[in-house]
């Protein structure tokens, strides 16, 4: 896992900053770009407050990379600062830029969805069947088919982080269940899952994911409820490493009845490497649920996504076709690894100043191009106190930072 935190260079001037929201335009530059890390902002239910770092750079405006030069003219028209006109060319003066974002003090992101609007322009997508997922805007709700006949299918969203068994965090959502029906398949008669939870994209969008094995579907931490084929309703919860290495918990019979309204809480705690789940049916206590605990042996997930998931039941003996509607969905992670971010001059040298944490390692890497970075300074273990990396070379030319966080 990497987090990075980036500044550009700039030769004797402290950062100003600005409260800003990301534009559109910003937002479809930042994923053309080959990093990936934390936005944070107040926008599509990201309740965290940012600090965007505008720096300047004295530089020719022909000299500027040109995905940096419309980050710096809509960054400019923001903050109202004024740019160099075109025709300036080899004149230099002061360039606006957006380069990171940093949210310091923050120690938790909290991602919510009540459905009040319309998740697809709040950050949802759709994978796979479309038709299995309904935002009903009269009752603010999202009205789900669970179809094991159909294609892998999600109603999901990004994280704003790669999750990991060293990291804290928190899923909550109410599910409630209108009818569901088993062993439609002849050749499967016994149960399939309904499934919420958290996966890693990538693996979970390929042609291998295959749920129905259980183990062939890595990087997994999960919610699911398998209707009663005559062994008794189970609720479970699944943990699979990115190695495939499975663990869950069964807990039944415990039935969902149709109707009622359930609410889930799962919790997991990197200090004692647990998932816990607490549930409530109609506001009364409902379970209890067992402990999901992580052995020595488990070696680690890595999850990005919370999704509202049907899965296909291929290699499973089982089937599921299961109508209901989720709400209120909440996914709280953890802290940033970089934070209160700057970078300066400082006696003749380019240094980066930093909010560390416990457990991450630290790299300052240079590039000329924003296509090829180099590491300068490094590796620093990390502190949770304020730490400096500082590029010790004299190095000529306009240069650009970032600062690497790995763990």
């Amino acid at each position: 896992m990497s987090y990075l935190g980036l500044n550009p260079w700039i030769p004797s001037h402290e950062p100003g900053r600005a409260e800003l929201l990301l534009s559109p335009k910003i937002r479809a530059a930042q994923q053309r770009r080959p990093t990936r890390g934390w936005f944070m902002g107040r926008e599509h239910g990201l309740e965290a407050k940012g600090l965007f770092h505008v720096l300047l750079i004295w530089t020719g405006w022909d000299k500027l990379h040109p995905l940096l030069a419309r980050w710096g003219a809509e960054l400019a028209a923001l903050v109202r600062m004024p740019l160099p006109a075109k025709g300036l060319g080899a004149r230099h003066g002061w360039v606006a830029l957006l380069i990171w974002l940093v949210a310091p003090g923050i120690e938790a992101a909290t991602i919510t969805e009540d459905f009040s609007g319309d998740p697809l322009a709040r950050g949802w997508q759709v994978f796979g069947d479309a038709s299995l997922f309904h935002w009903n805007p009269a009752n603010q709700n999202l009205e789900v088919t669970w179809d094991s006949s159909q294609g892998n299918s999600y109603f999901y969203r990004p994280l704003p982080a790669v999750l990991g068994k060293n990291d804290d965090f928190s899923l909550a959502f109410e599910l409630q269940l209108k009818d569901v029906a088993v062993g439609l398949s002849p050749d499967k008669p016994f149960t399939f899952e309904v499934a919420v939870g958290l996966f890693n994209r990538t693996q979970a969008m390929g042609t291998n994911f295959v749920r129905g094995t259980a183990k062939d579907s890595p990087n997994l931490a999960e919610f699911d409820y398998f209707p009663d084929s005559g062994f008794g309703a189970t609720v479970s919860l699944a943990l699979i490493s990115s190695n495939h290495q499975f663990l869950a918990s069964m807990n039944y019979p415990l039935e969902l009845t149709a109707g009622d309204a359930f609410q889930v809480t799962l919790r997991y705690t990197a200090s004692n490497r647990t998932l816990s789940t607490v549930m409530t049916r109609n506001g009364e206590s409902f379970g209890p649920i067992q402990d999901l605990k992580l052995s020595a042996a488990f070696t680690d997930f890595q999850v990005d996504t919370v999704s509202i998931s049907s899965y296909n039941d291929e290699q499973s003996g089982g089937s599921l076709l299961a109508h209901g509607v989720v709400d209120n969905v909440m996914v709280t992670v953890p802290e940033l690894p970089i934070a209160g971010f700057a970078g300066a001059m400082v006696d003749g040298w380019w240094q980066a100043e930093f909010v560390g944490r416990m457990g991450w390692t630290y790299v300052l890497e240079q590039t000329s191009d924003f296509r090829t970075w180099t590491g300068i300074a490094g590796p620093l273990p990390g502190t949770g106190g304020r730490q400096v990396l500082t590029d010790t070379r004299h190095a000529s030319g306009a240069w650009f930072y970032r600062v690497r966080a790995e763990r």
